[in-house]
């Protein structure tokens, strides 16, 4: 008797923590919602606000660069304005190298091609090669800018002769 009484508070409080518990409940983790990056050698923050004296954590692995800059925040000695535009401005080419050199070889190359009569014009190509098509942002250098540099140049060995 005093079970049945008990019955429908037990029943109700049995729906109440089902609702109530979060419906992801991980065993492991943390599994975090949004992948989480940080780099060995260089900061996270911009460039811009790594100037600016805005330092985050140091990591041993940063470049010169970097721990040049962070240094002298941590010295009490701040950057001025153009300091900081050329701090970033090294940053930015080192990030992100000019292939000016890359570009002309393959431009040079195209040219070379292009003045054979009997081949159509050449398409346009990349030094980059994709590993798969299931994955395509996975690449690698294919054709350094070397090969199109010997092929642009003209040929300095004399064929055989077949009188020997």
């Amino acid at each position: 008797m005093a079970l049945r009484s008990l019955r429908g508070p037990l029943v109700a409080l049995g729906i109440l923590i089902f609702l109530v518990t979060p419906s992801a409940i991980y065993s492991c983790g943390p599994f975090l919602e949004s992948a989480i990056f940080s780099f060995e050698d260089r900061p996270d923050e911009t460039g811009k606000n790594f100037a600016a004296g805005k330092l985050g954590i140091i990591r041993p692995g940063f470049k010169q660069d970097y721990l040049v800059v962070a240094y002298r925040y941590l010295a009490g000695l701040k950057l001025t304005d153009e300091q900081q535009k050329a701090a970033i401005d090294i940053w930015n080419r080192k990030v992100v190298p000019d292939n000016t050199a890359g570009d002309d070889a393959i431009a040079r190359w195209s040219e070379a091609r292009n003045k054979i009569p009997s081949l159509p014009p050449a398409p346009a190509i990349s030094p980059y090669a994709v590993v798969s098509k299931d994955q395509p942002y996975f690449q690698y250098l294919n054709c350094p800018n070397d090969a199109f540099r010997t092929r642009s140049r003209p040929s300095t060995i004399e064929p055989r002769s077949s009188a020997l």
